[in-house]
């Protein structure tokens, strides 16, 4: 469980630059994510705030993994965060591909079996559900040298 608050926390922290960029960089987000669509300022502080609200959610959720209905919002969060980057590139096309993969890593979604919704253990990434198994949670160990071996024993 804690592994999976640490990775709430690194999301929530990459979000931040969006949030930046949403407010105070709009040609950086136009570059990153919506390269296909003129972006006003206003377009920019609405994705900034909108991140932000996310962001919020995976610090909070970091905290209080137990609490069920924090959870369940923040798992949604990522849902709508994808959908919305698939409707943007399907439907709307403001979206390249290269910038949907991108997007859509960052709106992975990890669970722990022993969590609150162990149905949702896996990582969705680019819309495909892919199971984790403890081969690659072993080596997260040395990816992630703030973690220790009994963190990835918890998944």
């Amino acid at each position: 469980m804690r592994a999976l608050g640490w990775w709430l926390m690194v999301v929530g922290s990459l979000r931040l630059a969006s949030v930046w960029f949403g407010f105070f960089d709009i040609w950086a987000l136009r570059l990153a994510v919506f390269s296909k669509s003129p972006m006003t300022e206003v377009h920019g502080r609405t994705f900034g705030i909108w991140t932000l609200l996310t962001c919020t959610l995976c610090f909070l959720c970091a905290f209080n993994l137990d609490n069920k209905q924090l959870y369940l919002a923040t798992f949604l969060s990522f849902i709508y965060a994808l959908g919305h980057f698939w409707t943007e590139y399907l439907i709307y096309q403001t979206m390249a591909l290269v910038n949907l993969t991108t997007v859509s890593c960052f709106a992975g979604i990890v669970s722990s079996p022993n969590g609150p919704a162990p149905q949702l253990y896996g990582c969705c990434c680019n819309g495909m559900h892919i199971n984790i198994n403890r081969s690659i949670l072993s080596s997260l160990e040395y990816a992630l040298p703030f973690l220790q071996c009994r963190d990835l024993q918890d998944l």
